[in-house]
């Protein structure tokens, strides 16, 4: 198979994935990587869009998180495309700092005992926190993601720290969303967590299987982190949705969930408080 001379100049990153390098085209070191990037930027915009018809009632948390996957795509591309260090931290980056908001968005519903958790009603089983937590919480979180990229900073050579961070913020985000399906009689709610939760984790296996065994299940692990691509950005698309329709009921609000061709969450319209 024809390898291409690279226009970007040679790898500088710290990971490479199994899809062999400029086969396709000497501007894409990973072509079909770096194609498989592009429906996260549009799930993100598309999120985005819609959470600005509910900023009003449900703030600019949500578009924000959108707008991180959208980032998080772009800067796939640049990185699958390149394959250089420079953008391989525009990746990276955006999967910290986002996933910090979804941190935040989850920090911010909190059981406030067993008595009112044994309640019948979802409103009351989760609450809202206080705005004079939120600040210290933002806090702990900037420092946390300023300690993740110090790290990486200091170990460019390596993907582990990035890798340990990112991870363990993910497993905080399933054990807290896993409370929150345990205690929620909503249907709308479970499924969507459902849906996230089995989406992503699939993609997250097929990323690790590629991470570990390249050589072994080649040449189809090639295509691994494609799939990954695609399953983890719509778990992650799906997820905010989820955090958005969780928001919604906690302030006593009735959304409107429809699907776009049956497939891609969004909330329509928030029309009456909850009965």
């Amino acid at each position: 198979m024809t390898t291409y001379s690279p226009v970007w100049g040679p790898i500088s990153s710290n990971v490479d994935w199994c899809e062999r390098n400029y086969v396709v085209s000497p501007y894409f070191a990973e072509f079909w990587n770096s194609v498989s990037s592009l429906p996260m930027v549009v799930l993100g915009f598309y999120g985005m869009m819609h959470s600005y018809y509910n900023l009003i009632q449900l703030g600019t948390r949500f578009p924000v998180a959108y707008f991180f996957l959208m980032l998080v795509g772009f800067g796939s591309f640049l990185f699958h495309m390149t394959l250089l260090y420079s953008c391989q931290l525009l990746d990276e980056l955006p999967m910290i700092l986002g996933t910090l908001v979804f941190t935040y968005i989850m920090l911010d519903f909190h059981a406030p005992g067993e008595s009112v958790l044994g309640s019948s009603s979802y409103i009351n089983t989760v609450n809202i926190s206080k705005d004079s937590k939120n600040k210290l919480l933002m806090g702990a979180l900037l420092t946390y993601g300023f300690l993740t990229c110090l790290v990486m900073a200091m170990f460019t050579h390596s993907p582990v720290p990035m890798n340990l961070s990112y991870v363990f913020m993910v497993a905080f985000l399933i054990i807290r969303a896993s409370s929150i399906f345990y205690y929620t009689p909503s249907n709308v709610i479970k499924t969507l967590y459902v849906v996230a939760f089995i989406t992503y984790m699939s993609g997250a296996t097929f990323w690790i299987i590629e991470k570990n065994f390249c050589r072994i299940f080649s040449p189809f692990t090639e295509y691994f982190h494609v799939i990954w691509h695609l399953l983890a950005g719509y778990g992650t698309y799906t997820f905010i949705t989820w955090t958005q329709i969780v928001h919604a009921y906690l302030l006593g609000l009735t959304p409107k969930v429809q699907y776009f061709y049956g497939i891609f969450p969004y909330i329509a319209s928030i029309n009456s408080k909850v009965q």
